[in-house]
């Protein structure tokens, strides 16, 4: 039920009300049911009520791809072994959603102390 509730407010432009909601979703679920969820996703944060009027409107706090990401990083630090679990993620990932993580993490990699060349020249390894 979070989850479907969550699309909507991510697939809306704008703050949705309760009624919005519960119409998005066929319109068979109780408004009750739709408060509760959402006063769950509240007290998770995932959503923020405003007033507007005199009417509850609800806005996601973050992206869902945010959220995706977050859900990721807290599946890594349940398992076993994180590191593990990281290499069988990335050996898992499409050939071009690879190259892209490899293109994201090389400013990580060189922005160390380690390799970082704050001179303008030389070798960072060398001496």
């Amino acid at each position: 039920m979070e989850a479907a509730v969550l699309a909507v407010v991510w697939a809306a432009r704008a703050p949705v009300s309760t009624g919005d909601i519960q119409r998005e979703l066929g319109g068979e679920l109780a408004h009750s049911t739709i408060a509760t969820t959402l006063a769950r996703l509240i007290g998770k944060g995932h959503v923020e009520r405003v007033r507007v009027r005199r009417l509850w409107m609800y806005h996601p706090t973050r992206r869902q791809e945010e959220h995706a990401a977050a859900q990721m990083l807290a599946a890594l630090q349940r398992a076993g072994d994180p590191d593990a679990a990281l290499g069988h993620f990335a050996a898992a990932l499409p050939p071009g959603q690879a190259r892209l993580l490899r293109r994201l993490l090389e400013p990580a990699a060189t922005d160390t102390p380690a390799t970082t060349d704050v001179s303008g020249g030389g070798d960072p390894d060398a001496g």
